[in-house]
């Protein structure tokens, strides 16, 4: 048990080592430019910052994070439970569902 727990914190320490080195400008999945570390990326990014589920400017599809869906954020997208979106105060040029002011004006 021991000696398979010291060979997975082994294998976990080259993958961030390796990751971390990484600054490639494609599809990255662990490192810097990539889908779950620090990274500037304008393409799709899901865990770190310009990404879906930390702060991020990216004009992309954001779930969870500022300028995302869930979050407070400027994202011109279709956004859903948070500022600027479908169900909190927003400013929001696009289709806003169950805002009080919506809400009282529709039913």
């Amino acid at each position: 048990m021991k000696r398979t727990l010291v060979l997975l914190f082994t294998l976990l320490s080259l993958i961030t080592t390796y990751a971390n080195a990484t600054i490639n400008p494609g599809l990255n999945n662990f490192g810097p430019q990539s889908n779950f570390g620090p990274h500037n990326n304008p393409g799709l990014n899901n865990f770190g910052p310009q990404s879906n589920f930390g702060p991020h400017n990216n004009p992309g599809l954001n779930n969870f994070g500022p300028q995302s869906n869930f979050g407070p954020h400027n994202n011109p997208g279709l956004n859903n439970f948070g500022p600027q979106s479908n169900f909190g105060p927003h400013n929001n040029p696009g289709f806003n569902n169950i805002t009080p002011k919506t809400f009282n004006r529709r039913f």
